[in-house]
């Protein structure tokens, strides 16, 4: 009995660490990604900044110069992972869906061979 509840005791400890080393991570990714759609959302603004402006009494080069920044800014803006991911919220959902579904297979792995060698 004694054995047992050490053991349970460690796999408890195991646990803590794990899902301390996981907030960590999590966090990490949130904070990446949270700047990242900040950067994307400031890039939609200048957009609207621009078109905004009263541009139809400036001249015509500023016109002109006006028109490349608007249709520059219509482009999104993005900071990217290895050209593969843009960092957003949208892929911050996806990466944390993608870490859940990691996690149980690599738990459906573990508990079929604890369940083989109890046999």
């Amino acid at each position: 009995p004694h054995a047992q509840s050490k053991q349970s005791l460690d796999d408890w400890q195991q646990s803590i660490r794990h899902l301390s080393l996981l907030f960590l991570i999590l966090s990490q990714i949130l904070m990446y990604c949270s700047f990242g759609e900040q950067v994307l959302q400031g890039g939609w603004d200048v957009d609207h900044a621009m078109y905004s402006t009263p541009w139809y009494t400036y001249s015509q080069k500023y016109k002109k110069h006006l028109a490349l920044v608007i249709m520059r800014a219509q482009r999104p803006v993005e900071i990217t992972v290895g050209h593969y991911y843009s960092l957003s919220l949208q892929s911050c959902e996806l990466i944390i869906q993608n870490i859940y579904f990691f996690s149980m297979f690599l738990n459906q792995i573990n508990n079929k061979s604890k369940s083989a060698a109890l046999e």
